[in-house]
């Protein structure tokens, strides 16, 4: 505990003090990316980054592309060889991140610095399309974290939304005016249509069975089974229906346990760091509120809603998006009824998702981000 305590004071020190020897000196042409927490290489930034340094954005105006990642080990360095990482906790690394132009995060800024929060243009691209209620609009949000929210809101440029419909969700979510909301479609999506733009998370799977990835949301309560229960018994019964053999994958919510009785394979972070633009590896993606179910539609993926829970969450979270999302995807609340909704996918083709509250009128996210980003750069 002790030797946590002082590395962390180690670590706010070298923040405090690099953010301010940075006001002393000029700004870089640097922009900045940070996934969910500062240990990661995932969700949207991590996207766009990868995006940004194929494409050399803003290259022939001297910019720089770099990822924050905090506890830098030697194997993450060999998994990612390409990918240029700043470590916070390296005091001069911690200089070229408070002397950068722009800060793009997964959900916030990350660290406190008060130099850093007004000298940085913050861009928050959040981590995917909220069908559940997130922020200020959340019922079962505390008062400090309705604060941290409008935090998030106020020291943002600019919020990323991937659709006009969602533009107005993340205004209420964190309480800002929708000159914030930077429209410019989903960065996952983009990479589920366009192969090229892949790298790094390579994992193959059998093309002799049927892949299913599941890929449930957290809870903030517990009930009995809110979580598909991928025992060996439903796996069985689920072949001798098919005459197929099945793989199933699960991949965990970070905040949520893992299950003792599971038949699948599990994707953790740590074996697969980001899922989102492999989803079309998988014949069926299951899942239930998460935005995992939007993303793998709006790539033509076949996806099946679990919602064994559906009223209890209802009541207790509540949903943020129309009805009408849904109309694009099949549910089921009970294994009996997954089972012959499951069958049922893999005889009929799934028609591609062109819902309205979720189409995005060009394919090219990333390009149309980083062109609406420019005015930012003067």
């Amino acid at each position: 505990m002790q030797q946590h305590f002082k590395k962390v004071l180690a670590f706010l020190v070298t923040d405090i003090v690099a953010g301010f020897i940075a006001l002393l000196l000029p700004k870089e042409k640097i922009i900045i990316y940070s996934g969910l927490s500062d240990t990661a290489f995932n969700f949207n930034p991590r996207l766009l980054y990868e995006y940004a340094v194929q494409k050399k954005i803003y290259k022939e105006h001297g910019y720089q592309h770099r990822f924050i990642m905090r506890d830098l080990t030697v194997d993450k360095i060999h998994r990612y060889p390409d990918v240029k990482f700043l470590d916070p906790e390296n005091f001069f690394h911690a200089l070229t991140i408070w002397r950068a132009k722009i800060w793009i995060t997964a959900s916030r800024p990350i660290y406190f610095n008060p130099v850093g929060l007004f000298r940085i243009k913050y861009i928050n691209a959040w981590h995917g399309s909220p069908l559940k209620t997130i922020g200020l609009m959340d019922k079962l949000a505390t008062p400090f974290q309705k604060i941290r929210f409008r935090y998030y809101g106020i020291f943002a440029y600019k919020i990323v939304a991937p659709s006009v419909y969602f533009a107005k969700i993340f205004a209420e979510a964190f309480g800002v005016k929708m000159h914030k909301i930077l429209v410019s479609g989903s960065p996952v999506v983009e990479f589920l249509r366009d192969r090229t733009l892949r790298k790094n998370e390579n994992f193959e799977l059998d093309g002799n069975k049927k892949n299913i990835l599941y890929a449930p949301t957290y809870r903030d309560y517990a009930e009995a089974d809110q979580y598909l229960s991928l025992d060996t018994k439903f796996k069985k019964n689920l072949e001798n229906i098919l005459k197929e053999a099945v793989e199933f994958y699960y991949r965990p919510h970070p905040l949520t346990d893992l299950p003792d009785d599971s038949s699948a394979t599990i994707l953790s972070s740590e074996l697969v760091e980001e899922i989102s633009y492999n989803y079309n590896k998988f014949d069926l993606v299951i899942t239930d509120y998460s935005s995992v179910g939007i993303d793998a539609m709006s790539g033509g993926i076949p996806v099946i809603l679990y919602w064994a829970d559906h009223d209890t969450y209802s009541r207790k979270r509540g949903f943020g998006v129309s009805k009408k999302v849904y109309e694009y995807a099949e549910t089921a609340t009970n294994p009996d009824q997954l089972i012959e909704k499951i069958v049922g996918k893999f005889k009929y083709q799934q028609p591609p998702f062109q819902g309205e509250p979720y189409h995005i009128a060009e394919h090219k996210t990333c390009k149309n981000f980083f062109r609406q980003l420019e005015e930012a750069l003067t």
